[in-house]
């Protein structure tokens, strides 16, 4: 089953070909509403495409007053003159965001710095926090040099640090105390733990040809969890890893193979990322336990564009998985999740986690302004122990809508709105789920 699914993937990966026809990026517009129009070039002039595009306007009725606002905003350069106060240079290369949300953290506020010329080489440094409460912190660093025309060469070094005394987990204990987790649980079954953690990774790699990116990576880990805030059941301590000081060191290979005809605004093509680890304890634990575990994953994005240009169906699929090596175990804190940070958009932090997570999701994205895109989404998925588990009335589904704003060639934040069975999430993101 493995191999199986695997191989789909991957062959709908190929199927994804580059599309023959593009669009470049609209230039800066100014002038009135109707050159801010034509430059846009979102939308073919012909009478013929007029009369059978009549049907499409009433889709486009309730977007009708923001667009008016930003055919205002060009023509005043309202939205330059607000952006400015986000940035420390002419050049917009350096400068700060608000942060209202934090990958694995608990939802909080704080401030991301980030510089994207370091040297006048292009090299890129971030630094990122968000504070949410008492004893709660997530911080992030990452250092960056890209690929240039000179060199084929990259490097990331990245490192975060984690503090919170609520991390949502949703398990219940077996008949002989060990938990259950996965797509079997229920939001009743919410329990909290405390989570300390410190890590780290570097990452070289070679861009081997105008669309492959080969890389090998060494990563590290310190990381305890422990008894959560109260009012919540505690999670069983039986749990592996659970209140214990665990050292995980290793790695592995990443394959990315990037059709795509923009990174930051792709409207056709294909992206396929292959990834492949392994980390384990130096020693055991004061318990005895011993951890160690191999991991692997494979992503593939499809790009479809439709009649308009910047007009995108996207289709996703992901399988991520860990198994142990031998008769080490896995620290449940590392095992691969679906939730509102992993692809599924409507559901809590942490609300799915198993040994493996397959999804599948769905976007259109439809430009409202020069570099802004409202997007729709549809997401699927179902995480699992083993492939004998996956079962269609147990998958998960969210859908939703959203907005994202960039600038020529990077994502600057997301706003989305997400419902399913649980009910709805909305976020703020200085990045987005694919």
């Amino acid at each position: 089953m493995d191999m199986r699914l695997a191989s789909v993937l991957i062959l709908t990966g190929l199927l994804a070909a580059p599309h023959a026809y593009a669009a470049e990026f609209a230039p800066e517009p100014s002038g009135n509403a109707d050159a801010i129009g034509k430059k846009r070039l979102y939308r073919s002039q012909t009478s013929l495409y007029r009369i059978l595009a009549l049907p499409r306007y009433a889709l486009e009725l309730p977007w009708y007053p923001a667009k008016r606002f930003l055919d205002f905003s060009e023509r005043t350069d309202l939205f330059a003159r607000a952006t400015d106060l986000f940035y420390f240079n002419e050049a917009k290369t350096s400068g700060w965001f608000p942060k209202f949300s934090s990958g694995e953290s608990s939802g909080g506020a704080g401030l991301s710095l980030f510089h994207h010329d370091l040297f006048k080489k292009k090299h890129q440094a971030n630094i990122s926090f968000s504070y949410a409460a008492e004893d709660e912190f997530f911080g992030r660093a990452a250092y960056t040099v890209d690929p240039t025309p000179d060199s084929s060469y990259y490097l990331k070094v990245e490192s975060d640090y984690i503090r919170d005394r609520d991390i949502e987990i949703y398990t219940t204990p077996t008949p002989s105390g060990g938990p259950i987790l996965g797509a079997k649980t229920l939001r009743s079954d919410r329990r909290s733990y405390a989570f300390t953690s410190l890590r780290g990774k570097l990452t070289a790699g070679k861009k081997m040809s105008k669309t492959v990116r080969m890389a090998a990576f060494v990563r590290g880990a310190r990381s305890k969890a422990g008894h959560g805030a109260q009012g919540f059941a505690p999670v069983p301590t039986n749990a592996p890893g659970f209140g214990e000081s665990v050292g995980m060191a290793g790695g592995g290979m990443e394959l990315i193979w990037d059709f795509r005809n923009d990174p930051v605004r792709p409207f056709y093509g294909c992206l396929v990322q292959a990834h492949a680890e392994a980390l384990g304890s130096g020693d055991s634990t004061a318990a005895g336990d011993r951890f160690a575990y191999v991991g692997h994953s494979l992503t593939a994005e499809h790009y479809f564009p439709l009649y308009d240009p910047h007009r995108t169906l996207v289709f996703r699929h992901s399988l991520r998985r860990v198994d142990p090596i031998g008769d080490k175990r896995i620290p449940f804190y590392d095992l691969p999740r679906l939730d509102e940070n992993h692809l599924l958009r409507s559901f809590e932090r942490n609300r799915f986690q198993d040994r493996g997570a397959l999804s599948f999701n769905m976007e259109y994205r439809y430009p409202i302004w020069v570099t802004w895109d409202a997007f729709f989404f549809f997401d699927g998925g179902q995480s699992f122990e083993h492939y004998s588990d996956l079962h269609g009335p147990d998958f998960r589904f969210s859908e939703g809508l959203g907005i994202r704003m960039m600038s020529k060639d990077k994502l600057l934040f997301v706003t989305q709105y997400a419902h399913g069975r649980e009910g709805g999430r909305f976020q703020v993101l200085l990045g987005q789920a694919f």
